[in-house]
């Protein structure tokens, strides 16, 4: 699967901190194609919040995007993967 196909979005709050926005990759979907669960929001590179952002590769191209570490998502399924090159791979 690729991230591409999850809706992303990169948003940005007042502050400056940058998050990445997509729908979980194993919740299922309703007819607009979000997942049950709301999807997934994860700051990226964010000063203010240490310990508690994911790193990326700069990539602004979700097809190419690279996160690190992984992304375990607290939901009804609680997908665990990697986002690398835009491609999810589940743990």
């Amino acid at each position: 699967m690729r991230l591409s196909e999850l809706k992303p979005q990169w948003e940005e709050n007042p502050k400056g901190n940058r998050y990445l926005d997509f729908q979980c990759p194993s919740c299922p979907r309703n007819a607009d194609g979000d997942s049950e669960c709301g999807g997934i929001i994860i700051p990226v590179g964010n000063t203010h919040f240490p310990g508690e952002t994911w790193g990326s590769n700069g990539e602004t191209d979700f097809e190419k995007l690279t996160i690190t570490p992984s992304v375990l998502h607290h939901c009804k399924s609680e997908p665990h993967f990697f986002i690398t090159d835009g491609e999810i791979r589940m743990c």
